[in-house]
């Protein structure tokens, strides 16, 4: 769990601005559900 904290927090944000950008562009709740599930990969 160290581990992961140290890899997050910047892998974290690049996968949010990426969620953003995608957002701006389409607005889907599956891609909603597909951010999410994608994140709880990594805990």
């Amino acid at each position: 769990m160290a581990d992961n904290n140290k890899i997050s927090p910047s892998f974290y944000e690049n996968d949010v601005s990426v969620f953003q950008i995608r957002g701006k562009v389409k607005n889907n709740s599956e891609e909603l559900i597909w951010f999410l599930s994608f994140l709880l990969q990594f805990r």
